[in-house]
């Protein structure tokens, strides 16, 4: 081949673009190697991103794995609640095991109320994916009274999630508090209690047809709700909260021991009838509460100016007993009687006969109380709790309502509120034991939607008189029998008695031993690992 020729003028040769030969080779050199490099960078980055993705899936199954072995654990222990028909009686020989092992710390009252022993380990495989639960139960509080114990645990349901061919593991832990009542427990627990052979039927039918409705939870907790059982647990003699408020004993089952019960009524100390009137109880302690013998037309309950007010009217006549928690102070003013005290009575009212109407009062000029059957007029003083109890039945007339709380979407705000009502119609005389009518009615009379926040128990039954009615009790009603007529009950339990923001009012027990889960609430949940 021959050179290319020089220019005659001995001019460098260049291209017809003015570029010296091979530039053009050197630049499609240079973009190549430069595409090639954005390729591989490119490759890699798609390597690296595909290697992230399946990181991130691993890590995300691994997630739902371990979520998995925590929700197999806990289900377990939901089943098992769910199939517990609560509450569970208790003999008496069982009863003091498990005090004794909750005294020591043990976990046998957990593991009785929730049917399962600790730990508690479920493994499963679905896939590639595996997964391990245990649930682990300590005791965190144990506290007793008088007739029962309350023990609190807190129970970890710990899970870990594997991949088939994959090394690392992720754990999950959900922790739940636990409380349950074991013994004689208040009555006052139970949101819904119904006792008697035809409980369930009874129960099914209402719910069915939509004149029951159990309010949920605010906390969104495990409790039972609505219980039946055909075990006697309503007492069938209320007179041992008298003995109690009187301070005085028994002669025999279900007899008083009348001279003492005269005496602490400021009567005569012989062996004789009490004369129909309303008494102040005296003990040792001081001023205790009213005993009331023979049947009222009227109990009103009314607050005004930081007192608490109560008036009986029966046969024409009428009793007041007001008393300011504040100034420490007490007046009973009746017939032939006026008493006075810097002490604070108990809030036991006990009445030896039927209550014809149970209303709030509003409080006027020169101390006098008119009944507000209509008006949501506060009856109870924040701060008092009032026990009243009846031998024969209790008709609700009104509103019974406490100072300051504030109702929302049928449910009041509790929060921070110290204030309770319990009302118990025992159907049994309170001296002699003889049988009475022991139920609780809310009155023809009364409003055609009715808020009452206490805890109603009926030995003989809870009637609701009158049609188109709504009964909103926040509290609960225990009973053996449950009339509503063409009317619709809502229940919503005071949730302050579960979440330890106050002790029980003096009330009505369980007439034997029984366990009952009072709640299971989440706690928190933690994650560990890639």
């Amino acid at each position: 081949m021959q050179p290319w020729p020089a220019p005659p003028d001995g001019r460098e040769r260049t291209s017809a673009a003015g570029e010296r030969p091979g530039s053009i080779a050197l630049i499609v050199v240079f973009v190549f190697v430069l595409f090639a490099a954005l390729g591989l960078g490119t490759l890699d980055m798609t390597r690296t991103y595909l290697k992230l993705s399946a990181y991130k899936k691993n890590a995300l199954l691994l997630s739902y794995t371990a979520e998995n072995g925590v929700k197999q654990g806990l289900g377990r222990l939901y089943e098992s609640m769910e199939r517990t028909a609560y509450p569970l009686p208790l003999a008496a020989d069982r009863w003091e095991a498990i005090k004794a092992d909750g005294r020591a710390g043990g976990n046998e009252t957990a593991e009785e109320a929730m049917g399962r022993s600790f730990p508690d380990r479920v493994e499963e495989t679905s896939g590639v994916q595996s997964w391990t639960g245990t649930a682990r139960c300590t005791m965190d509080r144990f506290a007793e009274a008088t007739s029962y114990f309350l023990a609190e645990y807190r129970i970890a349901v710990e899970a870990e999630g594997r991949l088939k061919d994959v090394l690392p593991v992720r754990s999950a832990a959900l922790d739940l508090a636990l409380k349950t009542a074991a013994g004689r427990i208040p009555l006052s627990f139970f949101p819904f209690l119904l006792v008697g052979p035809s409980g369930n039927g009874t129960l099914t039918d209402l719910v069915a047809g939509k004149k029951l409705q159990l309010l949920p939870s605010r906390f969104k907790d495990f409790a039972p709700r609505a219980l039946v059982t055909s075990r006697p647990l309503i007492p069938q003699d209320p007179s041992s909260l008298l003995a109690a408020a009187a301070n005085v004993g028994f002669l025999r089952p279900g007899e008083l021991n009348r001279a003492e019960l005269r005496r602490a009524l400021g009567l005569e100390m012989v062996d004789e009838t009490i004369p129909d009137g309303v008494y102040l109880i005296q003990n040792e302690a001081g001023p205790g509460g009213i005993f009331v013998q023979g049947d009222l037309d009227r109990l009103l309950l009314a607050i005004g100016e930081g007192w608490q007010y109560m008036e009986f009217q029966a046969g024409g006549s009428a009793w007041r007993l007001k008393f300011s928690p504040a100034a420490r102070r007490m007046e009973f003013s009746g017939p032939n009687v006026q008493q006075e005290a810097e002490r604070m009575p108990s809030g036991l009212i006990l009445v030896n006969g039927a209550i014809a109407c149970l209303s709030a009062a509003q409080v006027e000029t020169g101390d006098i109380l008119t009944p507000a059957p209509d008006q949501e007029t506060p009856c109870i003083l924040d701060g008092v709790s009032l026990t009243v109890v009846s031998a024969d039945k209790v008709t609700i007339g009104s509103h019974l309502l406490h100072e300051g709380v504030k109702w929302m979407k049928d449910v009041p705000y509790l929060k921070d509120k110290q204030s309770q009502l319990v009302v118990y119609a025992g159907g049994r005389d309170l001296i002699d034991g003889s049988v009475r009518d022991g139920r609780i009615i809310i009155g023809q009379g009364a409003p055609s939607e009715i808020k009452i926040q206490a805890s109603l128990t009926a030995k003989d039954g809870f009637f609701v008189d009158g049609d188109s009615k709504t009964v909103i009790v926040s509290g609960g009603i225990q009973t053996s029998a449950l009339s509503l007529g063409g009317n619709l009950l809502k229940i919503a339990p005071d949730e302050r008695l579960t979440a330890d923001a106050l002790p029980p009012a003096p009330g009505p027990a369980a007439a034997e031993p029984v366990l009952l889960i009072l709640s299971v609430r989440p706690v928190s949940w933690t994650e560990r690992g890639p």
